[in-house]
């Protein structure tokens, strides 16, 4: 029971997104095909296809399955990354892309919170969020 996933941007640079079975895809090439339709597989599929790449995206699961690491209600994203002070470009733009996707969806998908990280390890996170 695979399933996969056929992006394509439309004229107005939005990707439109449409879930059909492998055998009614109905193309014969794509631009890209990405295996897994995870939280980095669907986050490249979005924006080749934004991009105006025809996409193939497939994976061997439903569209928003909880089989995957990253998937749940409680996931974290933070801008105190204590791995290391060049992480904080990414970090501050992953936030822009999730508010980004956010408006374009007009649904709520990132919700701000607090967070507290006690101890010397979280001094060069701390460092990193300051920026």
């Amino acid at each position: 029971r695979h399933l996969t996933q056929a992006f394509r941007a439309g004229s107005n640079t939005r990707a439109n997104v449409g879930v059909r079975r492998a055998a009614t895809v109905g193309r014969s090439s794509y631009d890209v095909v990405v295996l897994g339709t995870g939280a980095f597989g669907s986050a490249a599929a979005y924006h080749l296809a934004k991009q105006g790449a025809s996409v193939l995206a497939i994976d061997q699961f439903s569209p928003a399955h909880s089989y995957g690491s990253s998937h749940g209600h409680t996931r974290i994203i933070r801008l105190a990354y204590h791995e290391g002070l060049e992480y904080h470009k990414l970090l501050r733009r992953s936030y822009d892309l999730f508010l980004d996707l956010q408006a374009e969806t007009r649904q709520e998908l990132f919700y701000r919170t607090g967070m507290l990280d006690v101890g010397a390890t979280f001094e060069n996170a701390l460092k990193g969020a300051q920026m």
